[in-house]
C-alpha cells in the first residue's frame, strides 16, 4: 500500500463517521496505579463508537494490505508518559482518588494520523494527515 491509499481510506472512513459525545472519567496509571509509566484518562461514554471506528479503520486498511491490530481496544486519552523513574510518593493514592471523577466531555471534530519518532528525550509526534468528521453535532 502507498501513503495516498492509506490517506484515502482515512478520508473515506471519517466522512461516514458520526462522532459521539465523549465523556472522560477517571485518571489511571498504566500498567498499574502503584507503579505507573503513563497516566491516562478513561473514556466512559462514547467508547463503543470509538472501538467501532477502530474496527472500521482496521478493515479498510486490511483491504489495502496493512495487518490488522490484534489487541483489544481500550479508548483512552494519554495524559503523560512517566518513564521508568520511581514516582514520588502520593501519586498512587492521588490516582485512586481521581479514578472516578469526571474530567470533561467533548465531541471529536477530526481524525488525526500521527507519526511517532522515538528519541532519547521521548517520542516526537508529527501530524501527517487530518480528516474532519462531517457530522460534529452532539447526538441527541
Amino acid at each position: 500500500p502507498t501513503i495516498p491509499h492509506v490517506l484515502s481510506e482515512l478520508d473515506r472512513i471519517s466522512r461516514d463517521f458520526h462522532p459521539p459525545l465523549i465523556q472522560v472519567r477517571g485518571l489511571n496509571g498504566f500498567p498499574n496505579m502503584n507503579q505507573p509509566r503513563a497516566l491516562y484518562a478513561a473514556i466512559s461514554a462514547g467508547s463503543q463508537e470509538i472501538i467501532e471506528l477502530g474496527n472500521q479503520l482496521d478493515e479498510a486498511l486490511f483491504s489495502i494490505g496493512i495487518t490488522k491490530e490484534n489487541r483489544q481496544r481500550t479508548p483512552h486519552i494519554t495524559i503523560a508518559r512517566l518513564g521508568k523513574e520511581p514516582m514520588r510518593e502520593g501519586l498512587s493514592s492521588w490516582l485512586q482518588r481521581s479514578n472516578k471523577k469526571e474530567v470533561g466531555r467533548f465531541v471529536p471534530k477530526e481524525l488525526v494520523l500521527y507519526e511517532s519518532t522515538p528519541n532519547h528525550k521521548g517520542s516526537i509526534y508529527q501530524i501527517l494527515h487530518q480528516c474532519s468528521f462531517v457530522s460534529t453535532g452532539i447526538p441527541s
